[in-house]
């Protein structure tokens, strides 16, 4: 039977799910950040590493080398990597804010008409009536790992939330934003559209190492494959970005299957090339938590 996982970013901070169907992505807390922490150039690496350096040294004025070394920003914290515990942490919790307003800043993205639409809702109470929705954005990949009933998942999704909600609230003309993959996409075509959605749906892959310039209050539905899962690498991503991080496994028995598929380099990697089929009213679940999410940190961010 699929599952959905989801935790919510920042150290030290766990959501409880409520109902059973929902389990704990990945607890981020102080206990094993020391294990998990590395370089921040890391967040790029094997995709537009240099692209991604220059425009921290362009938008700081700071020179950072390939090994991430701090020089003028506290930002890069370098440790031992373990299997056990690989991911992503920020030195200090307000780090990965300061890179995303500052980068989006300096290439005047944040001024960009599509991505005003995102965000927190302005003005008292919009957040908690429900008088703003966030935009969703689906973005697949080409070969493995594609998300092949995308079309119905994004069905599913407008169908449900051009009905009023079962509490009263309505979230009608809720936006989904799809993109077919990053190939060929700039660093700054990729920023522009994290940028521009507050939740992103996608399959785990490279294309996701942008989801730090996702808004604030902003989260990630992650679909993972048959025999494979790595929901800690993304997931601690968007934890130390202050996002929400939920995961879907597509297959039917987790434990027995990423065992199975995971034994050797080769099995492994016929478990990633797999196509994926999630199923669209968990999806629409997951959605509806999201809202829930963000309504409720974009209310709380308005009063502190």
């Amino acid at each position: 039977m699929p599952s959905v996982c989801s935790n919510k970013g920042g150290p030290g901070t766990i959501f409880p799910m409520p109902c059973s169907s929902y389990i704990l992505a990945f607890p981020i807390g102080k206990r094993i950040q020391p294990r998990i922490q590395f370089s921040l150039s890391g967040i790029f690496q094997n995709h537009s590493q240099g692209l991604f350096l220059k425009a921290l040294q362009d938008a700081f004025s700071i020179r950072l080398n390939r090994h991430g070394e701090q020089k003028n920003i506290s930002a890069s914290v370098s440790t031992k990597i373990t299997d056990t515990f690989t991911g992503y942490v920020m030195n200090k919790p307000k780090d990965m804010e300061v890179l995303r307003s500052g980068i989006l800043e300096h290439y005047n993205i944040s001024g960009l008409p599509k991505t005003m639409r995102t965000g927190c809702p302005t003005g008292t109470g919009d957040a908690a009536e429900g008088k703003s929705l966030p935009i969703i954005g689906f973005l697949n990949r080409e070969g493995g790992r594609r998300v092949d009933n995308y079309q119905e998942i994004i069905d599913a999704v407008r169908d449900r939330f051009d009905k009023p909600a079962a509490e009263g609230v309505s979230f009608q003309n809720l936006t989904v934003d799809y993109k077919a993959s990053f190939d060929g996409a700039s660093f700054l075509d990729q920023i522009s559209y994290m940028a521009g959605v507050d939740f992103l749906i996608g399959p785990h892959g490279a294309q996701l190492t942008s989801i730090p310039f996702l808004p604030a209050c902003g989260g990630l539905l992650e679909f993972f494959p048959k025999g494979y899962l790595a929901h800690k690498f993304f997931g601690t991503l968007a934890a130390a970005s202050n996002h929400s991080h939920f995961y879907m496994y597509t297959g039917k028995d987790k434990t027995k299957e990423v065992k199975h598929f995971m034994r050797s380099m080769s099995s492994r990697s016929k478990a990633r090339r797999r196509h994926i089929e999630a199923d669209p009213s968990l999806v629409v679940e997951v959605v509806e938590l999201f809202i829930q999410k963000w309504q409720k940190c974009c209310e709380q961010t308005s009063l502190s």
